[in-house]
């Protein structure tokens, strides 16, 4: 999977994707390799990869708990530096 593929996974995610802050959407993509899990947060991007051992249950609550931690920073730099 390329940077790409994955912006292009997100933007489809993101056309779907509530626009309240507490509706939190993702996309998990499984690869042979493992699964990619993909969040917004303060504009930009948030990537998780796990092995393919890692439960969806749980990749899904570490990307939101990890989500949910980094808002109030990441919402100061991106407001910041205008990204």
């Amino acid at each position: 999977m390329t940077t790409n593929d994955l912006q292009m996974s997100t933007r489809k995610m993101s056309r779907n994707c509530p626009k309240r802050k507490e509706d939190l959407c993702h996309s998990m993509i499984q690869c042979e390799n493992g699964t990619i899990a993909v969040t917004r947060v303060a504009g930009m991007l948030l990537a998780l990869k796990a092995n393919n051992s890692v439960p969806l249950g749980m990749l899904k609550a570490k990307l939101v708990a990890l989500a949910n931690h980094l808002e109030p920073a990441l919402s100061m730099i991106s407001r910041d530096s205008k990204f």
